[in-house]
């Protein structure tokens, strides 16, 4: 039983692909692959996305990494490029895990990792 709310429920499936979704929405993004309507496309690539904010975080990809990560883990070994970054490895270290599911209460030091969490327990994504 306990399992069974974790699992993801990926109802939504794609006809022409047989790719599935967890919510309609996410299904319906995915079909303007096939119909060419995608209104974002990488310049570099050609991949194409249902969001500007989704081609903005694509094309770092392209993008070549400083030589340096000029953010130092005071407690490991691990470095990064960016602030955010190491004070959210820092709450590993720390224990401190402030992203926490309403549904089942389970904690999450990086909010990512949450918000992918949260969209398990239901078809329709309410942080949208």
């Amino acid at each position: 039983m306990h399992l069974a709310l974790h699992e993801v429920q990926k109802q939504f499936k794609c006809e022409l692909c047989e790719k599935s979704f967890v919510t309609k929405r996410s299904l319906q993004e995915h079909m303007s692959i096939h119909t060419g309507e995608s209104k974002y496309l990488c310049s570099i690539c050609g991949k194409s996305f249902h969001r500007a904010s989704g081609l903005s975080k694509h094309i770092k990809k392209h993008q070549p990494k400083p030589e340096v990560r000029g953010f130092q883990c005071t407690q490991c070994e691990k470095s990064f490029y960016e602030a955010r970054d190491l004070r959210q490895h820092m709450n590993k270290h720390l224990g401190v895990k402030p992203f926490q599911c309403q549904v089942c209460g389970k904690c999450y030091s990086w909010k990512k990792d949450w918000y992918s969490h949260v969209k398990s327990h239901s078809v329709t994504d309410p942080y949208r």
